[in-house]
């Protein structure tokens, strides 16, 4: 983060950072606009899309006066333009949504009610549903109580879920905008150091497949986005054998991925084994068996999280 931190009120700001996805921003404001709890400003953060998205978006500003949007001449990632629209931001709580998700209505006043509830956490999440483009969904519940212990094994899921305090967010320094993939979970992680983060039970995000330029599809990336954050992880570790399970978990999560995102059967079952290796206890032995059925019954190219 860059910049003198501006003068903060009580108050929720939105921020959603797009580029090129005129289709389907459209839908994050609407979900936005029916949450039972307003938001009391929605920043747009255009990442130098070379489409109407920009305009299309500030032709509503005179139906949404709390629409504001900030244009990126260049395109710099999602990172860099979420962190801009912290840094623009006028209110105490950052909520985050990916440009093609959708909140369900009750997001924002349960998870301010949870952040008062707990006034030491940094941050809250909740459940999400997964919407596959074959009309099927998934829903998925982070742990009630999320620790850095927690974090440590799995991310607990991407920025849409998120409600943050925004003094928290500047003393970690945002999103870390080198990071080629995982940036949500790397930054979890810094903030689960500042104190316990909670979630609310309830599937309150939509996380939609449809919005394309997915990172999931360049493996390298994706690859190198998990090596960094596992390293970074392995050196806070000391203890031996806890490291070794916390490897198998890390060898588990490649092997989601290669089943789920890039259908590389190999590969999956390579790092089912290795975490098998790491960790030989019957628990890790039933990821043989989860892995056949992922392969058959994942369609190709869909994704459980992490934008």
């Amino acid at each position: 983060m860059t910049g003198e931190a501006m003068q903060t009120e009580t108050g929720i700001s939105v921020v959603i950072p797009v580029r090129n996805r005129p289709d389907v921003i459209h839908r994050a404001i609407d979900s936005i606009l029916a949450q039972t709890r307003p938001a009391d400003e929605i920043i747009v953060v255009d990442d130098g899309s070379t489409d109407d998205t920009p305009d299309s978006v500030e032709r509503r500003q005179a139906e949404i006066p709390m629409l504001r949007v900030v244009r990126l001449e260049k395109s710099g990632g999602a990172p860099r333009a979420r962190n801009a629209g912290v840094a623009a931001a006028r209110y105490s709580l950052i909520a985050l949504l990916d440009s093609d998700d959708a909140w369900l209505p009750e997001k924002l006043a349960l998870q301010e009610k949870l952040l008062q509830d707990h006034p030491e956490s940094p941050a809250v999440f909740c459940s999400v549903s997964y919407e596959r483009i074959d009309g099927k969904s998934e829903t998925v519940h982070p742990p009630a109580i999320v620790t850095l212990q927690d974090l440590q094994r799995r991310n607990i899921g991407g920025s849409s879920m998120a409600l943050i305090r925004k003094d928290a967010f500047e003393k970690v320094g945002g999103f870390r905008p080198d990071m080629p993939s995982c940036q949500d979970w790397e930054m979890w992680l810094r903030l689960a150091e500042l104190g316990t983060m909670y979630c609310v039970p309830v599937p309150l995000v939509s996380y939609h497949f449809d919005g394309g330029g997915r990172i999931t599809r360049n493996i390298d990336n994706v690859f190198r986005g998990h090596m960094i954050v596992f390293d970074s992880i392995y050196a806070r570790i000391e203890d031996k054998r806890t490291r070794r399970k916390v490897m198998a978990e890390h060898q588990k999560r490649l092997s989601e991925i290669f089943s789920r995102h890039m259908f590389m059967p190999v590969k999956a079952f390579q790092h089912v084994a290795r975490a098998f290796l790491l960790d030989p206890s019957p628990k890790r032995a039933l990821d043989f068996p989860r892995l056949v059925g992922r392969l058959a019954t994942f369609p190709v190219g869909q994704q459980d999280g992490g934008k």
